[in-house]
């Protein structure tokens, strides 16, 4: 198989005081370039497109230059919404791979194992999407305020992650459409999903949290300060 790489570092951080978090440092090391490296080091890679805010190319080409990653990284500035931004990633990657993965560069400790399993997947079942199951009780809301309405069965229920790979043919598809429908789709999954794309998802019980606040990245931090590299590459954190 082949495969590119899109790495989504377009978001405002408003939750984070307006930040820009592919460039928040942990342990000194710009966000960004931990996902970077993840994919870099996978084999199945063959070009990154390192998707960014207007404005921040210049940056975002010298944190490429300081990684050293190996294999093709384009840097491209980013859309409106997290659709138009991965859409602009995807048309960056070289050569038309048959795959193509998405990651959140606000995921960092997602290391090349994952990404691997990823990859595996998708060239058996078309899709491979890092998830974990839902392990603490879920309680419904009928008009999403305080009040809880329901418990959901939990059994049933899968948190998505990234990376997320696809078919890039098919997800290109899925993109345009959630995009030209104006469809509120916060993940490829989703947008996959609405063409009737067939979603596989890749159980992962490592820590692979999303960095949304400035706690979140106190405890990533603190995270791979207690782990070596080789250990979060090889998914043993």
């Amino acid at each position: 198989m082949t495969a590119g790489a899109v790495i989504l570092a377009a978001g405002k951080g408003e939750r984070m005081g307006g930040v820009d978090k592919a460039f928040v440092e942990l342990l000194g090391i710009p966000m960004a370039a931990y996902s970077l490296r993840a994919f870099a080091e996978c084999d199945a890679v063959e070009s990154i497109a390192l998707v960014v805010r207007p404005g921040m190319e210049g940056a975002a080409r010298e944190l490429v230059r300081g990684i050293g990653a190996g294999k093709p990284v384009d840097v491209v500035a980013g859309g409106g919404t997290r659709l138009e931004s991965a859409r602009a990633g995807l048309a960056a990657l070289r050569g038309a791979p048959d795959f193509a993965a998405v990651h959140d560069a606000a995921r960092p400790l997602a290391g090349t194992a994952l990404v691997s399993l990823c990859m595996e997947a998708a060239a058996k079942h078309g899709s491979g999407v890092a998830a974990s199951r839902v392990s603490d009780t879920v309680l419904e809301s009928d008009d999403g305020g305080a009040t809880a309405s329901r418990p959901a069965d939990r059994s049933r229920l899968w948190a998505t992650q990234t990376p997320q790979v696809f078919r890039r043919d098919v997800l290109v598809e899925a993109l345009d459409r959630a995009i030209g429908d104006g469809a509120t789709v916060t993940d490829e999954a989703t947008a996959v999903r609405r063409i009737g794309g067939t979603v596989h998802l890749v159980e992962w019980r490592r820590p692979n949290f999303k960095i949304t606040y400035i706690e979140d990245a106190a405890a990533a931090e603190a995270l791979l300060g207690a782990i070596s590299y080789e250990r979060l590459r090889d998914g043993r954190h």
